[in-house]
């Protein structure tokens, strides 16, 4: 799945053309920042409220996103908390892991505009449009720097359902201990079952 989704070459989210997106009602999906800035409005004010319940902080919060697509969400975010002067004055960056070149470069055009993007250590750098705040690209979120110091909030709206993972099967415990095993040619006998377990037993499929 992961080849699939970021390779250099043929992946879905990382290879570009002119006549394809894969967002929008010309693209293959649509998620709810692109129906509506509401949505992204409502998780400003969330996150206004959540920095409230944690104390106020006045500085070192930082937002994170993974998975940001064209960077919809994350402009009607920040347009939204603009206007909460003490919570839009103690963020101290913003953090989009993108693996996509093009898309990386869409989420700057939007947030950014025409600010000049700059090469750092842990991927690439610039300024939003709302309160100048610094912008920052990483591949991977192993490369957001992870201080105990700060107060990120992290979202990842719809970006679990494309992540590659591995799948578990629930398996029921059975009253007796199986007595064979299915091969690829029928029933093999099991020459020393395994005791009976009593609680459910996780299977790796994938």
């Amino acid at each position: 799945m992961r080849q699939c989704l970021t390779s250099p070459e043929g992946g879905y989210y990382t290879t570009q053309s002119n006549d394809r997106d894969q967002f929008g009602q010309k693209g293959d999906f649509i998620t709810s920042p692109e129906i509506s800035q509401i949505f992204g409005e409502l998780l400003g004010i969330w996150l206004v409220a959540e920095w409230m319940a944690q104390g106020r902080r006045s500085s070192g919060v930082e937002i994170v996103e993974v998975g940001p697509g064209r960077g919809t969400l994350m402009d009607d975010m920040l347009r939204t908390i603009r206007n909460f002067k003490p919570l839009a004055a103690s963020i101290e960056a913003v953090y989009l892991v993108e693996a996509s070149p093009s898309l990386r470069n869409k989420q700057k055009q939007l947030l950014c505009g025409d600010e000049p993007m700059e090469e750092i250590d842990i991927g690439s750098r610039s300024r939003s449009k709302y309160s100048n705040l610094p912008v920052i690209w990483c591949e991977d979120i192993r490369f957001v720097p992870n201080d105990p110091t700060k107060t990120p909030f992290i979202f990842a709206h719809e970006f679990f359902d494309a992540l590659p993972i591995h799948a578990f099967q629930s398996v029921a415990p059975s009253p007796t201990p199986p007595s064979t095993i299915q091969g690829l040619n029928g029933p093999v006998p099991i020459s020393k079952p395994s005791t009976t377990a009593l609680t459910p037993q996780w299977r790796e499929l994938v």
